[in-house]
């Protein structure tokens, strides 16, 4: 997921890790599956009458 952050693209990251486009699709989209189960979890049930997003550095 880190050199799908860092290529941009599919095709990028299958060529710099010498994998199938096909997989790297498979992952990136089991990955936002699993993101957005997580998102939805933790943000269940809030009562929040404001919420301030500042940025987040990795």
């Amino acid at each position: 997921m880190a050199v799908l952050v860092e290529k941009g693209s599919i095709r990028g990251t299958a060529r710099a890790m010498g994998a199938n486009k096909d997989s790297v699709a498979l992952w990136l989209k089991r990955a936002g599956e699993h993101c957005e189960e997580v998102t939805e979890y933790l943000l269940r049930d809030l009562h929040l009458s404001q919420v301030q997003i500042d940025n987040i550095n990795f």
